[in-house]
């Protein structure tokens, strides 16, 4: 991923700290957002993240969940918003940089890199870059391949 956005004229900036992030955004410089382009990660391989669950307030530890049930359940929400946003006819119509996941990655959460990452533009921080952040389970880390 860091590679593919590198390619496409981004600067990649490792944020370790808060400090470092307050550094790189002056509250007086406006935000320009564009939402043509999409990076979206399908989830192939998407189920409950238990290590992730342990302490994350917002998240509810699963009981006998059935993992196929809901991958499959998943998948049809993911297509049909998919649809939605690249279709010409009824859609967005927008650009959608499509990623998957597979099993052997163990990355669970992987169709949330809004988490660990953002992009910004040469008016926030001087030329177009993406800021990579740190995650705190360790299966999340790996998302960062």
């Amino acid at each position: 991923l860091v590679e593919y956005l590198h390619q496409n004229g981004f600067r990649v900036l490792r944020s370790a700290t808060t400090e470092l992030m307050n550094s790189m955004e002056p509250e007086h410089i406006p935000v320009q957002q564009s939402s043509q382009h999409l990076l979206m990660v399908a989830p192939t391989a998407f189920e409950p993240n238990l290590l992730a669950a342990e302490d994350n307030y917002f998240m509810e530890k699963p009981v006998d969940v059935d993992t196929q049930s809901l991958q499959q359940k998943v998948l049809t929400e993911f297509e049909g918003l998919y649809e939605k946003l690249t279709a010409r006819d009824h859609g967005v119509m927008a650009t959608v940089h499509l990623f998957t996941h597979e099993p052997y990655h163990d990355t669970p959460d992987a169709c949330f890199p809004n988490n660990w990452f953002s992009t910004h533009t040469d008016l926030e921080l001087g030329r177009c870059c993406l800021v990579l952040y740190p995650m705190k389970a360790t299966n999340r880390r790996r998302e960062r391949r």
